[in-house]
């Protein structure tokens, strides 16, 4: 019995012996250096100031290819993190949510600002104080005591349609939900409830037609389909300089969309342009143009609806 133990404990040896060392097979992983993060950086379009590296940890301070200064770790830039001022999520102040209040003749009380989703304290010109959180106000919610009596009426249904350059050719007004006659800034002759309008939708003529338009140079600018082989190799360069995460919701997809930041049938030239586009997920690209329209969707408007996603 002790002579059979003996000969396998040997056996375990000898191929214990003869196994690697996986262990030591193992290569040490490369610690960066200032110079290779530099390169990768830089190759991104931002400015690295710093001059000493750390770890990946540690921020480092740089400049985005706009010109703003920074700071950020060198693992949060790996994933996606870029300016704040650029893709629009810098944190509003009071001062700015204020003026935005105040320019609908509405008093603001409060006197701190937190975040979009914490409740302000309003008065209305009426006298009325109510408690609305910002992100409510900006899509329309007003005074509740006011909003109890006052109904839109044609002439103020009206007002608001042609602050759009749109021609309101309905001559009553019954509800929100009911559609109204129109005429577009290009002619067009269409109708929408005023619910709709107020949502982004718009002449569906001008939203689904680009028109001939004459490129900077003078050159007559044909529109592309939005299939060729160069808005292909511009989608596929927004994604990949993004990282593949969506800039608004910050999550990495694997479904994403490049996203013209410009309207490209109203800026031709920039159809192909890297700096006029940024990845979104599908959720966050079918939110935005729910909200702002297809067409009418404008960089301040991508900067508020990222401000949002992020608070």
């Amino acid at each position: 019995m002790n002579n059979i133990l003996t000969s396998i404990s040997l056996e375990k040896t000898v191929q214990s012996s003869l196994q690697p060392d996986v262990k030591k097979s193992k290569k040490k992983r490369q610690k960066h250096t200032i110079e290779s993060v530099r390169q990768h950086i830089e190759s991104f379009g931002y400015k690295l100031l710093s001059t000493v590296y750390v770890g990946s940890t540690t921020k480092l301070d740089m400049v985005c290819f706009a010109g703003h200064s920074y700071k950020a770790t060198y693992a949060n830039f790996q994933t996606g993190y870029r300016c704040a001022e650029c893709v629009g999520c810098k944190k509003l102040t009071i001062d700015a949510v204020r003026q935005y209040i105040e320019s609908f003749g509405y008093r603001l009380l409060s006197t701190e600002y937190l975040s979009t989703k914490d409740k302000l304290d309003i008065l209305c010109p009426a006298g009325h104080n109510y408690k609305v959180i910002y992100n409510s106000f900006k899509t329309g919610r007003r005074c509740a005591e006011c909003s109890i009596h006052k109904k839109h009426t044609i002439e103020t249904v009206k007002q608001y349609i042609e602050s759009f350059g749109y021609q309101l050719l309905s001559t009553t007004y019954v509800d929100s939900k009911k559609k109204l006659d129109m005429l577009c800034p290009a002619g067009h002759s269409y109708n929408a409830a005023f619910n709709s309008f107020k949502t982004g939708r718009r002449c569906p003529e001008c939203m689904g037609i680009a028109r001939r338009r004459t490129m900077p140079n003078g050159e007559e600018w044909e529109p592309r389909s939005r299939d060729s082989k160069d808005d292909q190799a511009w989608a596929k360069a927004v994604k990949k300089r993004d990282c593949k995460i969506c800039q608004a919701c910050n999550i990495p997809s694997k479904k994403l969309c490049a996203h013209h930041i410009e309207s490209y049938a109203k800026n031709p030239e920039l159809q192909t342009e890297l700096s006029n586009g940024v990845a979104l997920c599908e959720p966050c690209h079918t939110a935005l143009h729910s909200q702002y329209g297809r067409m009418t969707a404008t960089r301040s408007d991508l900067e508020e609806f990222i401000r949002f996603k992020r608070s």
